[in-house]
């Protein structure tokens, strides 16, 4: 099954800023597993996405080189 429309927020590596010591009220460990970028970028979106496929993809300014390289990689 393909899909037009496809909402992502992929599990990025969040590591701490150089300023804090740990995630503001979170401590330092994540709720979830996170992926590698590299890990991220093999995901197979193709089985999903249409040809077509109009995708939001949530990141932060701090990842945005690496999400603007995922999607050019995806297609």
């Amino acid at each position: 099954m393909s899909y037009k429309t496809i909402m992502i927020d992929v599990p990025s590596p969040n590591g701490m800023t150089s300023k804090r010591k740990a995630r503001p009220n979170q401590g330092n460990s994540l709720p979830y597993k996170t992926m590698s970028w590299e890990e991220i970028k093999n995901f197979p979106i193709d089985k999903f996405a249409d040809e077509q496929c109009l995708m939001f993809f949530w990141t932060t300014d701090k990842f945005i080189v690496e999400a603007h390289q995922t999607i050019k990689e995806w297609g």
